[in-house]
């Protein structure tokens, strides 16, 4: 699994699917195709869109054990 795609898997348990495809006005099913590795963004994109959870998972409480 690609650095990409456990971004999102991550993405996805912390944030929401939901809050992902508004953010980036993509579909569900693009949120699961590039979280499962079946296909990624172009890169240039790629590398946006990791910047920008990571900025949206700064906002999120941290959860402790």
């Amino acid at each position: 699994m690609s650095k990409f795609s456990e971004l999102i898997f991550e993405a996805i348990r912390s944030i929401g699917i939901q809050k992902l495809t508004t953010e980036f006005q993509i579909a569900n099913s693009t949120v699961l195709r590039w979280a499962n590795g079946a296909t990624k963004p172009h890169p240039k994109l790629e590398k946006l869109i990791m910047k920008r959870i990571k900025d949206i998972s700064k906002t999120l409480p941290k959860i402790i054990d």
